[in-house]
């Protein structure tokens, strides 16, 4: 087929593209399935995957599809030998189709239908999920009639043609649709201010550490712990934060709480709290519910919700952040990424305060290294 799908619905009607990201449509194209699964409604769903290797995590559901009476027709590149699966049909495209190179979704029945197509720069293997771009979603009985002829020759058959439509039962589904979609909306955009608050709170420590005081913790100006405190308390909304670092012994002292009354002023190392773990395996540890995998942190006794870091640098282990809060599941990935971050920015600051020669030198190598620390946790997002 020489035409992509887009291409011919666009032509029809160039006011269906619309500023749409792939994850948007993804998420809506899921939605759908939520609904036609809840109401049990025999559908046919004609899915664009490009190949069919990208069906692979999607067999599943699938099949909990198909056991609702759910048909799925499914157009790709046949890259990998399918099995046979109830209610699939799979529909083999040349690679140079320009189908082939479509993410597209239809729904097509008496009682509900819908066309979800990504546009041409919002395919499903595109790097970031969220660049700005053009689709179509559309419940428009013409235009999911025009799609589905448009696929019709590739079938070799005509499927069952949906002549009555329900309006009513329609209406009932696309209002479901609308409030799925407001709400989704609605968690992106808090979570771009989320993250435009941390990005902002990260410039703040990188200015703190630029201007160092003289009276310093383990070579930390002391002014730092507050301005960590803030940090982690308005951009992870933690209510408890404790930091240890190194002693000449080996040991790691309590030397910052806030929130916080620990019951050692020693951690234990190693041991099996988050904070120890943190230590013994160099990475970030999230606890999403301590008081359920009794796992208690003894810098943080009251907190369910706990993420433990460790304070590395290039050449040692110099201590630990460790925050928590008295709800469960209070911390997300992104606070953990904005928590590696912090660290790693300290741990920097440290190493070039131990190994510069001269007040210039060591802000040039403090420069470098928190502005390639503060890039990694951009590239992240």
């Amino acid at each position: 087929m020489s035409t992509s799908l887009y291409t011919t619905l666009v032509s029809h009607d160039p006011s269906l593209s619309a500023p749409l990201t792939r994850v948007s449509l993804q998420n809506l194209w899921q939605q759908c399935c939520t609904y036609v699964e809840k109401h049990q409604l025999p559908v046919t769903c004609y899915l664009g995957v490009q190949r069919f290797s990208n069906t692979l995590p999607y067999l599943a559901q699938y099949a909990q599809l198909s056991s609702s009476g759910v048909h799925i027709i499914v157009f790709g590149v046949a890259d990998i030998d399918v099995k046979p699966v109830f209610g699939v049909t799979y529909v083999p495209l040349p690679p140079t189709s320009l189908l082939a190179c479509e993410w597209f979704a239809l729904i097509d029945s008496p009682t509900f239908w819908i066309t979800l197509v990504a546009g041409p720069s919002v395919m499903p293997m595109s790097p970031r999920l969220s660049d700005p771009s053009v689709g179509i979603w559309s419940d428009d009985v013409a235009v999911i009639d025009r799609a589905v002829h448009h696929l019709i020759p590739l079938l070799g058959y005509i499927p069952h043609a949906s002549h009555e439509r329900n309006n009513a039962e329609h209406l009932r589904a696309r209002s479901f649709l609308t409030q799925a979609y407001a709400r989704d909306f609605e968690q992106h955009i808090q979570s771009n201010q989320q993250t435009s608050q941390q990005l902002n709170l990260l410039h703040y420590i990188i200015d703190a550490l630029h201007n160092p005081s003289p009276i310093t913790v383990q070579h930390i100006p002391t002014h730092l712990f507050t301005v960590i405190v803030d940090l982690l308390t308005t951009g992870l909304s933690a209510t408890e934060v404790v930091i240890t670092l190194r002693n000449h012994d080996d040991t790691y002292l309590v030397v910052a709480t806030y929130g916080s009354e620990p019951s050692v002023a020693v951690l234990p190392h190693p041991g099996p709290s988050p904070s120890s773990q943190a230590l013994s395996e160099g990475k970030v540890i999230h606890v999403v519910d301590a008081h359920a995998v009794h796992r208690p942190d003894p810098l943080l006794l009251d907190a369910r919700s706990i993420l433990a870091a460790p304070l590395v640098g290039n050449h040692q282990q110099y201590g630990t952040i460790t925050i928590g809060h008295p709800q469960p599941q209070q911390f997300t990935s992104m606070d953990g990424k904005l928590l590696k971050a912090l660290v790693a920015l300290l741990g920097s600051y440290i190493d070039q305060h131990q190994v510069s020669k001269s007040k210039s030198s060591h802000a040039n190598l403090m420069q470098q290294s928190v502005n390639n620390t503060y890039a990694q946790y951009q590239i992240s997002l």
